[in-house]
């Protein structure tokens, strides 16, 4: 089974059995992250799960690292791609899919553009939590110094990322994954509901200015004076578009 993405001026072709992904005829294969790295921090007390864990081994999802570079007198920016075939029951029975999570650098920028499906983004800033959900073509950019973890709610959900100042380069083992412990899940039962250690349980479908806790505010409060990628493109273009127009 094929998955086929046409944006404006870039064609995308997931092969779903060939874990592989195609942009204009150039072709990367996408490696797994398992959900053992979530068990395991949940082992060392990093991240908070609630639910009966998963013995068995999963992919939480499939990634094409780095798929294209560019520099703009003052660093380097990369692109990713990430596929989640799975909705939930990789990590948790009975809650979502995710991804791990982990704390921007000082200087780190990064901007994700949801490509296919639906998200769920957790965002700590400065003490504060911030949630919303994001649908297919919408963006959601995350500031410097700030931790992050996306929550799937759609089976084949595609995210492209672009980032850049980011301190670890090409060390992943040296990625802060797990940097804060992150106590968030998302039960998916009649509808998607946030859970957290302190008792907290969203509707996550609410619209996003009712949400029903004093601990959580919709990401679009984050002060725009904090964002870089979103300063120079227009509010129509794809991600793709944007990479693009970076070396300009």
């Amino acid at each position: 089974m094929n998955i086929s993405i046409k944006l404006k001026g870039t064609d995308l072709v997931f092969n779903l059995e060939d874990k592989t992904v195609c942009v204009d005829y150039h072709e990367w294969e996408m490696e797994p992250v398992l959900n053992v790295r979530l068990r395991e921090a949940e082992q060392n007390n990093c991240v908070i799960l609630q639910g009966r864990i998963c013995d068995k081994q999963e992919v939480l999802y499939y990634c094409a690292r780095k798929i294209m570079s560019a520099y703009d007198g003052k660093g380097m920016h990369y692109m990713d791609i990430l596929l989640y075939t799975n909705v939930s029951n990789t990590v948790m029975a009975g809650y979502s899919n995710r991804s791990l999570g982990h704390l921007n650098g000082n200087k780190e920028a990064e901007i994700h553009q949801v490509l296919n499906g639906k998200i769920l983004e957790l965002i700590i800033w400065e003490g504060k939590r911030y949630i919303q959900v994001f649908a297919k073509g919408e963006y959601v950019e995350i500031p410097a110094n700030a931790f992050h973890c996306t929550y799937i709610l759609e089976k084949n959900t595609i995210v492209a990322n672009i980032y850049s100042h980011i301190p670890w380069e090409f060390d992943y083992d040296q990625k802060p994954y797990f940097s804060l412990v992150n106590d968030v899940n998302v039960c998916m039962d009649k509808e998607p509901v946030l859970c957290d250690s302190i008792g907290n349980k969203i509707n996550v479908f609410e619209e996003v200015d009712a949400y029903n806790s004093m601990d959580y505010l919709p990401i679009r409060k984050i002060p725009k004076e904090l964002y870089y990628y979103q300063t120079f493109f227009p509010l129509d273009c794809d991600i793709f578009e944007l990479f693009f127009s970076i070396n300009h």
